[in-house]
């Protein structure tokens, strides 16, 4: 899977328009691959939750939640990545190379999903093309002045390939406690 979905720009003609019958062909399955990724990654940040709230407080959750619950997810997955790399470089040992290495991947799947999260939901999905382009900006071309929609790829291979990428991160967080011992 490529780390990112292709993006495109488009200039705006004289008139928006866009084809509800294409949307119609296609929502059934996309639909469900879309709520699919939401409840995959509400898990995922549920678990950042969780993490942070152990690694801030071990005996007692609600103080960790306390924390959690001024920050959004960017925020959640800088301060788990600073706490548990602090955690490892102070554990020292054999692994410390590679297990600062391991963060570095998760901070990294963390911050691409979500950035892709962010892209899925907002996206104006009645714009979706028939090779999976979907408008998820407007924007101002600065050199010409001009109105362009940013389009990005999200077919259902995308989607799906985010999926199985939310299931590798959350087989991390799942496994935490060994990931210290």
């Amino acid at each position: 899977m490529k780390d990112k979905p292709e993006v495109i720009k488009e200039d705006l003609e004289q008139e928006d328009y866009f084809n509800t019958e294409q949307i119609e062909t296609y929502f059934e399955d996309y639909s469900s691959l879309i709520g699919a990724f939401i409840i995959k990654f509400n898990e995922l940040e549920h678990e950042v939750n969780i993490s942070i709230a152990k690694i801030m407080f071990d005996d007692d959750d609600s103080e960790g939640y306390r924390i959690v619950k001024f920050l959004n997810f960017f925020n959640k997955v800088e301060f788990f990545h600073e706490k548990y790399l602090e955690r490892v470089i102070g554990m020292g040992g054999d692994n410390k190379e590679k297990d600062k290495e391991t963060l570095k991947r998760i901070k990294k799947d963390l911050d691409e999903v979500r950035v892709f999260r962010n892209k899925l939901v907002h996206a104006n999905w009645n714009t979706l093309t028939e090779d999976g382009f979907v408008r998820t900006k407007i924007e101002s071309n600065k050199e010409e002045g001009n109105i362009q929609f940013v389009k990005v790829k999200m077919s259902q291979e995308i989607i799906k390939g985010f999926i199985e990428r939310l299931d590798l991160t959350l087989e991390f967080f799942y496994g935490l406690d060994d990931f210290f011992v």
